[in-house]
């Protein structure tokens, strides 16, 4: 019991007697026998009462996790307090720390703050990690049933945006148009909707959907990087390689570099890669060959390992003394350079063609005849109308690639009668400038000439 002391003067307790004598001590004094010499009283109570305790017992019944201290009259979590001990704490940001440090003594509202504690994210992580340790279970598998479902919910909807997308570009098909609600990509996924009521509730989420562009844009780069790899590990299992490189310019008129590797499988078929198109800021010898080395570099691939170069006959490429060729050589001496032999073939069927006037009148004429067609919408309606075969319609005969002048040449060919037919109708029923044309064609179409070229 705690006591304290009070202190005070003899004669303010005691009174002088009439002979001048000590004066006495009074008897409640003189009954504690506590006298300092310098007639100091030293007076012990015992009368102040200690304070008492608002800790309920029966509370331990309804909240068995309560570790009562009798000495601090204080209450501790004892989950929470060995959990926070050994810092276990990692999913949840609100911890209360009276229950583990200073201890709660808020009895006032005790029932209550404790019915708070108990439903505290902190405590459900405590009471769950202490069963886990003892009973040796993977603590972050448990955390929460409805966390694990809410993941597995949107891996299914994530695989079923990245599958819609995958399918748009494995059919080269146009993954946006002019806007979200007519884009290929969106309306693929509102069709998967109608037997998957998850992506449906999914895609009515206002945030984290997963289909913004840079989303989609990082999905498209992942497939690609994946598909890359694959090949590079057929690339790297073959070991010796040839490199097909060639510049072309895109739809927008903007400089590309494309390069291809070739090699032979380990059932001796050739295998030709197409690796990528990368863009070039110049046409000259030495930036050509500094990127197919830094796309080597990037791949991984030894120049030590090419055995070949092909590539078509422009001076950049080719050239004796400045060419890629001749660079690349000067590193490895037995990658042999081999002119493209399809660039070969082509460019001798068109000096040869162009040599004989039959030939290259002919060819005009066929030229002008196809455009003629398909140039105006009127006109191919009109020939498309007509009884034959769709896949046999009349193809652009292009300028520089011979074998897509034979497919033009082919479908004329296949059409001559329709085609003859076309022209009669069109200078029989067109009397303007067009009709005038249509007759020349048709003329043209009857000579010797014409008819013994093709």
């Amino acid at each position: 019991m705690d006591k304290f002391i009070i202190r005070r003067k003899c004669d303010n307790v005691a009174s002088v007697s009439d002979d001048g004598a000590r004066p006495s001590v009074s008897g409640a004094v003189r009954d504690n026998k506590n006298i300092d010499s310098d007639g100091t009283v030293a007076v012990t109570k015992n009368t102040v009462p200690r304070k008492k305790s608002c800790y309920q017992p029966s509370w331990k019944q309804q909240f068995t996790w309560i570790d009562y201290n009798k000495v601090k009259d204080v209450i501790f979590c004892k989950n929470c307090r060995h959990m926070f001990e050994e810092n276990r704490f990692q999913f949840s940001h609100k911890i209360k720390k009276p229950f583990m440090e200073t201890g709660f003594s808020n009895w006032k509202k005790g029932v209550e703050k404790l019915k708070a504690h108990e439903a505290s994210g902190c405590h459900r992580e405590a009471v769950l990690k202490f069963k886990s340790l003892k009973s040796n279970v993977n603590v972050f598998s448990q955390i929460s049933k409805e966390k694990l479902t809410q993941m597995k919910e949107n891996r299914a909807c994530l695989l079923k945006i990245i599958s819609s997308l995958r399918y748009l570009a494995a059919q080269g098909l146009a993954i946006r148009g002019h806007t979200e609600e007519t884009s290929n990509f969106d309306n693929l996924l509102r069709l998967r909707c109608e037997d998957n009521q998850l992506l449906l509730i999914w895609l009515q989420r206002e945030t984290y959907k997963w289909t913004s562009h840079d989303v989609l844009n990082e999905i498209l780069a992942i497939l690609s990087h994946e598909i890359l790899r694959k090949l590079l590990e057929d690339i790297k299992r073959a070991k010796y390689l040839a490199i097909i490189a060639d510049e072309t310019t895109d739809i927008a008129n903007k400089e590309q570099f494309s390069i291809c590797i070739r090699f032979v499988d380990a059932s001796l078929e050739i295998e030709e890669y197409f690796l990528g198109l990368y863009s070039i800021q110049s046409t000259t010898a030495k930036p050509l060959f500094d990127i197919i080395i830094d796309i080597l570099r990037r791949f991984d691939l030894p120049t030590s390992n090419c055995r070949g170069q092909c590539f078509d006959g422009p001076a950049n490429m080719a050239g004796l003394y400045n060419g890629v060729q001749t660079n690349f050589m000067e590193m490895e001496k037995r990658a042999m350079f081999v002119h493209c032999l399809a660039h070969c073939f082509n460019r001798t069927l068109q000096d040869t063609v162009k040599a004989v006037p039959e030939c290259r009148s002919a060819l005009d004429v066929m030229k002008g005849l196809i455009h003629f067609v398909i140039d105006s919408p009127k006109r191919l309606d009109l020939f498309t109308h007509m009884e034959i075969d769709a896949s046999t319609n009349l193809k652009l005969l292009c300028a520089t690639r011979w074998a897509v002048r034979f497919l033009a040449m082919s479908s004329v060919l296949s059409n001559y009668t329709e085609v003859k037919e076309f022209f009669l109708n069109v200078s029989r029923n067109d009397k303007s400038a067009t009709g005038a044309k249509a007759n020349g064609f048709l003329i043209n179409m009857h000579t010797y000439d014409f008819f013994f070229v093709y």
